[in-house]
Parts: structure tokens; sequence; C-alpha cells
């Protein structure tokens, strides 16, 4: 009997230390979730359900509750969890259009022309790439602190920053050079 309530004391336990993280770093999260969400994803729904999976993650014990490792599993929660929403949208989107085809698409042509030039190319980007510009720019993350997360040494990361802020510099001269 003892042993019952010593592992549900645990449970509770880690099940706060995770939730706490979560809390104290949900803007972070949301922050990461709109960079990977669609426009049309409902980004609070998608923070919560992944800080429900992680919380559920670290009370299994899949992953550990040390800040090192609940970042990166959380970012690439999010990012997965964002890539299905998306697709679902994308579905969603089709099967509309589909339904739509003798009604006006003025309406959907503007809504998809709301992304812009720059998130269009950074979405366009390799996760790899993807991955150190959010944690660089968005989260504000120094080289060292990218490495140690993604626990990759620290040249490789500066080498896909440069090379992703490369692409997308080139990838908006192009869109700028087929406006004029």
């Amino acid at each position: 009997m003892r042993s019952k309530q010593q592992s549900a004391t645990e449970r509770d336990q880690v099940w706060r230390v995770c939730y706490t993280w979560m809390l104290e770093n949900r803007h972070r999260l949301k922050s990461y979730a709109l960079l990977q969400a669609d426009g049309e994803t409902d980004v609070e729904l998608l923070v919560d359900r992944v800080v429900e999976r992680v919380c559920e993650a670290v009370l299994s014990g899949r992953v550990s509750a040390e800040e090192s490792a609940l970042l990166p599993y959380t970012l690439r929660s999010i990012h997965n969890m964002a890539e299905t929403m998306r697709k679902t949208n994308l579905r969603r989107k089709d099967a509309e259009r589909s339904y739509h085809t003798n009604q006006d698409t003025t309406a959907m042509e503007e809504k998809e022309a709301e992304y812009t030039a720059l998130q269009r190319a950074v979405l366009s980007l390799p996760q790899a790439q993807l991955t150190v510009v959010e944690l660089k720019i968005w989260q504000k993350n120094t080289f060292k602190e990218i490495s140690t997360i993604l626990q990759e040494p620290e040249s490789t990361v500066r080498s896909r920053y440069l090379a992703a802020l490369q692409q997308i510099k080139s990838i908006l001269n192009e869109a700028h050079e087929d406006e004029n």
C-alpha cells in the first residue's frame, strides 16, 4: 500500500515539475508554435496538446524531467504536431476547393496570399536549418546553447545558421526579381 502512495506522490511531483516548466516557457513555446503553424492552426490548442503529451512522456519515463531533455523533445513535439495539423488543414482546404469549384475562390486566394515572402522562405528551409534559425532568432539562444540543445558541434550549428540565412536571402531575391 505504501509503495502505491509513494509512486502516486512521485507521479504528482514529476507532473508538477514538468507542468511548471511548461508554464514558465509557454511564451517561448507559443512563439515556436506560431512559426511552425500554418496560420490557420490554433496555436493555443497546439501548445496545450503538446504540454499534455510531453508531461505524459515524462510520467511514462520516455523523457527526463530535466530541461536539457524537455526542451528538444518539446520543440520536436511542437514541430510534429504542427506538421500534422498543417496536413489536416491542407486536406480540409483541398476538400473545400473541390466542393466550391463553381463558387468565387477570390477569398481563398487572398487568404493564401497572406503569407509573406519571408515566412515562405523560412518555412522552406530544411528542418535542421529551420530548427537552428528558430532557436537562434526567436528563442535568442547562443550558438553554444543551441549546440548543447541539439547535441551537435557548435561549428555545425553556425554552418547551418549561415546556410539558412543565405538560402533565405536567395529566395527573397528571386521573389523580388519575379515581382519586377
